[in-house]
């Protein structure tokens, strides 16, 4: 943990320096809280695999041994009261807030979000993240990919929950994937074979894979590609599968040039401990 306290102290100098010198609310005070947010994220992800605390410290060594979900919930909580701070601080310098750091403040707060089962939240700071880097970045940057996972992955928990309709009243947006230029073929059936989620023994963590397809006069999914996934590689065979098995409605009348072209398909992953009901 020594890299950690490290960077801990030169990062505790350098906002001493700015609070003493009128600096305190600066951009430049934001970015530094996000470095340290990013590296109380690791700590976080850490303490799961430790059989004790790397602090020494008695009380939450015994909270990490008895329940490592909790005191990983703990820590990121911590995490996220950091990088609220940064998103106050960017919030009131919008102009000189860099996207990669806003976006990386607003991920932390959805994971401590996530980790209460706050879904709506997670999914509301993710859309913050999104709308930070997605247009500058592009969806195939690794940074880009990871938050649209976990706008995905809240989304769908949102949806098994039945409160959808209630979380676009209170800000969920029809993001990319599931805003469309072309209407969506309904659906009869989705296969026998279709599962979205996994134990703990799986080699990946939670994911997506978007699909995009056309659909044939008779409800068959033809021409599937993959149009973005995370993590590559990860899940995007089995969507493939899966969307081979669904039922589309068949072709009964006049439709719309193109309305069975190019149908976008979301399909996410996501791997949860029954026992806790934790998800990662």
């Amino acid at each position: 943990m020594g890299d950690f306290d490290d960077a801990a102290k030169r990062s505790a100098k350098a906002q001493s320096f700015a609070n003493s010198n009128g600096l305190a609310q600066t951009v430049y005070v934001g970015e530094l809280l996000v470095h340290d947010t990013n590296a109380c994220n690791r700590r976080a992800k850490l303490t799961v695999k430790k059989t004790r605390n790397p602090s020494g410290r008695t009380g939450s060594r015994v909270d990490l041994k008895s329940s490592p979900e909790k005191y990983t919930a703990k820590v990121q909580a911590q995490c996220a009261k950091l990088a609220n701070r940064a998103l106050d601080i960017f919030q009131s310098n919008p102009e000189m807030a860099q996207p990669k750091y806003v976006a990386s403040a607003a991920n932390s707060v959805g994971y401590s979000h996530e980790r209460k089962g706050d879904y709506l939240e997670a999914a509301l700071s993710y859309q913050i993240s999104r709308n930070a880097i997605e247009e500058s970045l592009g969806r195939q940057n690794g940074l880009v990919a990871h938050t649209i996972g976990r706008w995905v992955n809240a989304r769908a928990r949102i949806k098994f929950d039945g409160k959808l309709e209630q979380a676009k009243a209170a800000g969920l947006c029809d993001c990319w994937p599931y805003k469309q230029d072309t209407p969506k073929v309904e659906i009869l059936d989705t296969g026998s074979s279709v599962s979205s989620s996994y134990t703990l023994n799986n080699q990946f963590g939670s994911g997506y894979a978007i699909l995009q397809a056309d659909v044939s006069d008779n409800g068959e999914a033809t021409n599937i590609r993959v149009l973005e996934s995370w993590p590559k590689g990860a899940y995007e065979a089995k969507a493939k599968r899966n969307l081979k098995n669904y039922k589309f409605a068949p072709k009964t009348g006049a439709e719309p040039i193109g309305f069975r072209k190019d149908v976008t398909m979301p399909f996410t992953y996501t791997i949860y401990d029954r026992e806790s009901g934790s998800v990662y």
